[in-house]
């Protein structure tokens, strides 16, 4: 959700809201907080000391550039000998 803020801010807006969530369960957006580059560098950064990582509903991922980025952090992940479940 974090990168999907991005794309629709470009990380630069500085707005956040506190208005009841119609989602359900997902995080509240933060908007400028972070670009979708250092959220993912974030993520490489967590994974270095991990063995394995699960991967839930990737399905809302659609094809494009979150979806790119994503294949090469676990590409990367999976090349040191990590396992995605």
């Amino acid at each position: 959700m974090r990168c999907l803020d991005t794309l629709v801010t470009g990380g630069e807006a500085d707005l956040q809201t506190d208005a009841p969530d119609p989602w359900g369960n997902e995080p509240p957006a933060v908007w400028g907080r972070h670009t979708a580059a250092e959220i993912f560098d974030g993520l490489a950064a967590e994974l270095d000391g991990a063995d394995v990582l699960r991967l839930v509903d990737r399905q809302w991922i659609k094809e494009g550039e979150m979806s790119e980025r994503l294949d090469r952090l676990l590409d990367t992940f999976k090349a040191r000998g990590g396992r995605v479940e």
